[in-house]
C-alpha cells in the first residue's frame, strides 16, 4: 500500500494523530485527495456492476437462442415425422359395401358381419350410422335390430343431403362437428351408396387431454433448460472468465499505477489494509438498496480457462520483473514511463532541485574491524534508513555510490515544499541511523538547490536517469566538509532560501566559503535541528553564533572571538565527544586577523585549499 504523506506545505490538510493505518486511511479519506480517490473506487464497482449487467444480458441472449433452437428442432422433426392415416375404418367400409351388395349373404349374415367384424375394427368410437347400399341398417335406437325390413326399405336418394339422415343424426348428438367422424363411398351420380358414421368425442377429448399435458411437460423441461442453461453460463462467464478477468485487469491497473509494486515491498500491511478495506465496503456499498455480490477472487475449484491461466501466469512473471527493477530505478520514474507511453530515449532538461548527499562518517574506520558479512549488514541498515527518510519525504533516490546516497527532490515529480522536504529528509536519517544502536556509525549529509539538467543519460542502448550540473558537484563538495568542521548536515544559503525557513530549523552560518576551483563565495550553514524539539542550549549557542558571525564580518574580531569561545561552551560535546570545532575555527581565524588584520578587499569569506576533507 504506497505510503500516503502529504507535501509539507499541506500537512495541516490531514488530521494529525493517526495511530494506525486504517487511522491514516480514515484521515486520508477525509481529505480532497482521499475522496476522489474513493469515488473512484465507487466508479470501479460501478463498471463491475455494469460488467454483471453485460453477462446477464449476454446469458439471456443465448438462452433465448438456444431455446429457439430446440423448438426449431422439436418443429421440424415433427414435421419430417409421417403421419400415416388410419385406413382401417375406409378398408372395413369397401368390405361391408361389397357385402352388401353381394347376392349371397342375407340380411340377417351382413348383421352379424356388421357386429362382428366392422364394429370390432372401429372399437374406439361409438358407432352411429350405417347406411349400406342406400339402405339404413344401423342408426341411434336401432343397432341392426331389423335387418330383413331394412333389407326391404326403399333406397335412400341421397344419405349426405341437407337435411338428409346424416345431418338429422350428427344434429341430434349435441357434439361438435370435428367429435363426428363420416366416410362414404359414392355410387352413380357420384351419390353416397354406403355412410358409416362415427362418435369420436371420447378419442378426440382424450387426444386432446393427452396433447395438452404433452405441452406442459415441454414447457416444464425448457424452463428448466433455461434456468439451468442460464445459470451455469452466469456461473462459467462470471467465475471462470469475468472474475479472474477482474483481478487480471486490477492488478494491471496497479501496475500502471506503481500501487502493486508499493504493496510488494511493503507486505507487511497487506492484511490490515484488506481488513480496513471491507469495513469500508460494508459501511458504504452493503448497506445500500442495491446490493452486489461480488468474489474479488477465484475461490480454490473454480476451473478457469487455460487461455486466461497462461495470461497470469505471464503477467505474474511480469509483475515479478517489474518488481525487481522497481529496486533498481525509482518508482515515480516507473510510473511516469507508464503514463507517457512512449519508450525512453536520451534527453534531459533543466529543472530546479535540491540535491542530497548522504554518507556514512569515517566509513573505512567504522568497517575496520567487521567481516564482509557485518559490513554488508551494516550498510543495508544504514542505506535503508537513509531509504525511508528520503522516501518518506518525496525524495528521489538516484544512485548508491559505496557508502554514499545522491538523492534529489522536486524531479522528476514536481514537489510542493521541496526545500523544506529535502533538508528534513537529512535529519530525519540521522534520526533512523541513530536508533540502529551503532554508537560509532553516524551520517555526514548535504543539501543545496541548483538549477541542473535532469533526465535520462547515457547510450540509446544503456541509459539512467540521473543529473548534471555544477550545483551536484558543490552539493559533494559540501558534503565531505563536514569532516573538516565535524558536522553532521550542512547546507547552501540558497538550500534555505524558501518561506518558514528561520520558523522551521535551527541553523548557524559556517562561512562564506571559496571552494577550490570555484571564484565566488558559497554561504554555507549547519543545520542542527529541526526547531521544534531543538535543545535549548543549541538554540542559545546557534544564536550567539550568528551574532558573533556577524561581528566577524564587520571585522570586530576581538568582540566576535569573545562570543565564539561562548559558543564553544554552549555547543562544546554535542558529537565525536569533542569540542565545537565551527565555532573554536573561528576562534582560531578571528586571532589570526587579530594578530595580521586581511587586506581592506576582504569580504569576510574563507579561500579553502582543499577539495576534499
Amino acid at each position: 500500500v504506497p505510503k500516503i504523506r502529504p507535501p509539507a506545505m499541506e500537512r495541516n490538510v490531514v488530521p494529525p494523530g493517526p495511530t494506525s493505518f486504517p487511522d491514516l486511511m480514515e484521515a486520508f479519506y477525509s481529505t480532497a485527495t482521499g475522496k476522489r480517490t474513493f469515488q473512484r473506487c465507487k466508479q470501479d464497482i460501478n463498471c463491475m456492476k455494469e460488467s454483471c449487467a453485460i453477462v446477464e444480458q449476454a446469458s439471456d441472449r443465448l438462452t433465448l437462442k438456444v431455446c429457439i433452437l430446440v423448438l426449431m428442432l422439436l418443429l421440424t422433426m415433427q414435421l419430417l415425422v409421417s403421419v400415416g392415416e388410419d385406413t382401417s375404418r375406409i378398408q372395413g367400409l369397401y368390405q361391408v359395401d361389397v357385402t352388401a351388395m353381394s347376392a349371397e349373404m342375407s340380411p340377417s349374415q351382413f348383421c352379424d358381419f356388421v357386429k362382428n367384424e366392422f364394429t370390432e375394427v372401429v372399437r374406439s368410437s361409438t358407432f352411429l350410422l350405417l347406411v349400406a347400399n342406400y339402405r339404413v341398417f344401423w342408426e341411434p335406437g336401432c343397432e341392426c335390430c331389423n335387418p330383413d325390413a331394412s333389407a326391404a326399405q326403399p333406397a335412400l336418394a341421397n344419405p349426405l343431403a341437407a337435411g338428409g339422415i346424416v345431418e338429422r343424426i350428427v344434429r341430434g348428438t349435441g357434439k361438435e362437428a370435428h367429435e363426428i367422424h363420416a366416410e362414404a363411398i359414392f355410387g352413380a351420380g357420384n351419390i353416397a351408396r354406403t355412410v358409416v358414421l362415427f362418435d369420436n368425442h371420447e378419442f378426440e377429448r382424450a387426444m386432446a387431454a393427452n396433447s395438452l399435458f404433452q405441452t406442459f411437460i415441454v414447457v416444464i423441461l425448457l424452463t428448466s433448460l433455461v434456468l439451468y442453461f442460464a445459470l451455469d453460463v452466469r456461473k462459467m462467464a462470471s467465475r471462470n472468465v469475468l472474475h479472474p478477468l477482474w483481478n487480471l485487469m486490477d492488478d494491471m491497473c496497479s501496475v500502471k499505477n506503481i500501487d502493486i509494486l508499493l504493496l510488494g515491498q511493503k507486505s507487511g500491511s497487506i492484511a490490515i489494509f484488506d481488513d480496513f478495506q471491507n469495513k469500508m465496503y460494508k459501511k458504504y456499498f452493503q448497506s445500500s438498496s442495491s446490493k452486489v455480490t461480488m468474489v474479488c477472487r477465484c475461490k480454490s475449484g473454480v476451473v478457469v480457462s487455460d487461455e486466461l491461466l497462461q495470461l497470469r501466469t505471464a503477467f505474474d512473471k511480469l509483475h515479478m520483473a517489474m518488481q525487481s527493477w522497481s529496486k533498481y530505478v525509482p518508482l515515480i520514474l516507473l510510473k511516469q514511463l507508464f503514463e507517457a507511453n512512449v519508450e525512453a530515449s536520451i534527453g534531459c532538461s533543466f529543472v530546479e532541485v535540491s540535491v542530497v548527499f548522504i554518507s556514512i562518517s569515517d566509513f573505512e574506520t567504522v568497517c575496520e574491524h567487521l567481516s564482509s558479512q557485518q559490513v554488508l549488514d551494516l550498510m543495508s541498515g544504514v542505506l535503508s534508513g537513509i531509504h525511508e527518510a528520503l522516501d518518506s519525504n518525496g525524495g528521489t533516490m538516484l544512485e548508491f555510490i559505496g557508502d554514499e546516497v545522491l538523492a534529489i527532490f522536486n524531479a522528476p515529480a514536481r514537489v510542493v515544499g521541496f526545500e523544506s522536504n529535502a533538508i528534513a529528509a537529512a535529519l530525519e536519517a540521522q534520526e533512523l541511523v541513530a536508533k540502529l544502536g551503532h554508537s560509532n556509525v553516524s551520517l555526514k549529509a548535504s543539501v543545496h538547490k541548483a538549477r541542473v539538467l535532469a533526465g535520462n543519460l547515457g547510450s540509446p542502448t544503456r541509459m539512467k536517469y540521473g543529473v548534471l550540473g555544477d550545483g551536484v558537484n558543490l552539493s559533494a563538495r559540501l558534503k565531505s566538509l563536514n569532516t573538516r568542521y565535524d558536522t553532521q548536515l550542512l547546507v547552501s544559503y540558497e538550500a534555505l532560501d524558501f518561506p518558514g525557513c528561520k520558523e522551521t530549523y535551527l541553523t548557524r552560518p559556517v562561512g562564506d566559503l571559496i571552494l577550490k576551483g570555484r571564484n565566488t563565495p558559497t554561504r554555507t550553514f549547519e543545520v542542527l535541528a529541526k526547531r521544534a524539539g531543538a535543545n535549548p542550549k543549541h538554540l542559545h549557542g546557534a544564536q550567539k553564533h550568528t551574532q558573533a558571525f556577524e561581528l566577524f564580518k564587520k571585522r570586530w574580531f576581538a568582540e566576535a572571538k569573545k562570543l565564539f569561545e561562548e559558543v564553544h561552551g554552549l555547543m562544546g560535546h554535542r558529537s565525536h565527544g569533542v569540542g565545537d570545532k565551527v565555532a573554536m575555527h573561528f576562534v582560531q581565524l578571528c586571532q589570526s586577523f587579530m594578530d595580521t588584520p586581511p587586506p581592506d578587499s576582504w569580504d569576510g569569506s574563507e579561500k579553502l585549499v582543499k577539495k576534499a576533507f
